[in-house]
């Protein structure tokens, strides 16, 4: 008996896939094609772990055999008990070496889907690389890049509307189980996501995005920035560095909350320049950028301007949370905290130069703020990445105990 019907194998979310088993071909090297789940799943928790071992497949059970008895027992050891898990394969059958893995990944992508339509679980934790890529290979677009990067945080999933937590495949798991910091480890994050995995609210940030532009009126909201305590700023300039002559800073962002944020063409009135430096060079004004250096440096280069009050870097902070290579970015540090994943799909090519290698060298921004259409999804853009800024630095302060 089939786990899905063909109608439920298309639905997707807009997940892009094969349609049906025939295309992926896995089940033609397999013994037991589309291996049955197991438990009942009444505590909402969802189990992926990778595909059915060549064991797995034979006897047409998950987790048989010593390592499958090591894993079940693991996961009472970290908390996760029989009668609130559902285990399943983020793959449904074993793949064999004639398979093509891409396929594979687009084929059971759909049935996963359906799967998680069908059990609604408030959380998932994924065990190993292949269950992130069927999840997010085709959502994250940057790379998945190595394991390591992911372990740990508590993605909220509105695609989905759950959580994922990622955790270390069960090879490696049963290959370092003499550490048992690993498994300390493991409970660690895995407690806090249970405690955590709460109702999802999806939010519309753009809505929260306010483009000013106008002498006057920006006057106004400089006025209004004066009066703040603390403000995370962010720039889009036209280039790396701006030590070339002809560099600029063509916008500047400002969020004072986590649900509010303006965006201004940078100030080339005199006056709104003298009222953006009386802001910047306020030292009684608290100042939080991703990555301050860029910021300070672009300023001081550009203007004149030596911003005072520096009070949060959530570049430097994500560093302390975690030093793996390849999670500090504002980008993957906006996904993997607020699961907003590729914001900048549309502006990205924009900012980059076409000599990569210069890191002086100018981008498209002038060329492409020329145009109406495009300067309002770079200001937006432009404004989403304070407005980010500002609510990482408050839930890097809770967690850090600042708060």
């Amino acid at each position: 008996m089939e786990l899905f019907s063909k109608k439920e194998s298309r639905a997707s979310f807009g997940f892009v896939g094969y349609n049906n088993c025939v295309t992926c071909g896995l089940s033609k090297y397999c013994k037991t094609p589309q291996i049955p789940i197991i438990g009942s799943g009444s505590g909402k928790i969802l189990v992926l772990i990778d595909s059915p071992t060549e064991k797995e497949d034979l006897r047409g059970k998950l987790l048989s055999g010593s390592q499958g008895a090591f894993f079940k027992q693991f996961l009472k050891k970290v908390g996760l008990l029989e009668e609130e898990i559902v285990i399943a394969s983020a793959v449904f059958c074993h793949i064999s070496k004639k398979s093509k893995i891409t396929k594979v990944i687009q084929s059971c992508q759909i049935k996963l889907i359906s799967l998680i339509k069908k059990l609604k679980p408030r959380l998932i934790i994924t065990f190993g690389d292949l269950p992130l890529k069927v999840l997010y290979e085709n959502r994250w677009q940057k790379g998945l890049g190595f394991l390591d990067r992911w372990v740990g945080y508590l993605i909220p999933d509105f695609d989905l509307q759950t959580f994922v937590l990622p955790i270390w495949g069960r090879d490696y798991l049963f290959n370092f189980r003499k550490y048992k910091e690993i498994e300390v480890l493991v409970k660690y994050y895995i407690g806090k996501a249970k405690e955590n995995a709460l109702q999802l609210y999806k939010i519309d940030y753009t809505s929260k995005i306010k483009i000013i532009e106008g002498v006057q009126p920006v006057r106004k909201l400089l006025l209004h920035l004066l009066k703040q305590e603390i403000i995370a700023f962010d720039l889009e300039t036209t280039g790396l560095k701006p030590y070339k002559p002809g560099h600029s800073i063509e916008i500047i962002s400002f969020a004072i909350s986590p649900n509010q944020a303006f965006v201004i063409p940078f100030p080339n009135d005199i006056k709104n320049l003298k009222l953006l430096r009386r802001i910047m060079e306020k030292p009684i004004i608290k100042k939080v950028a991703h990555n301050m250096k860029y910021e300070n440096l672009w300023m001081r280069q550009i203007v004149g301007i030596q911003v005072k009050g520096w009070f949060w870097d959530s570049m430097q902070a994500a560093h302390l949370l975690n030093n793996i290579p390849g999670t500090v970015g504002l980008k993957f540090q906006t996904f993997v905290n607020f699961g907003v994943y590729d914001y900048d799909s549309d502006i990205e090519d924009w900012l980059k130069s076409k000599d990569e290698k210069d890191s002086n060298a100018l981008n498209q921004i002038r060329q492409i703020i020329s145009n109406p259409i495009n300067r309002h999804k770079m200001m937006l853009y432009c404004g989403l990445d304070s407005l980010f800024t500002f609510k990482l630095m408050q839930k890097q302060r809770k967690e850090l105990g600042y708060e």
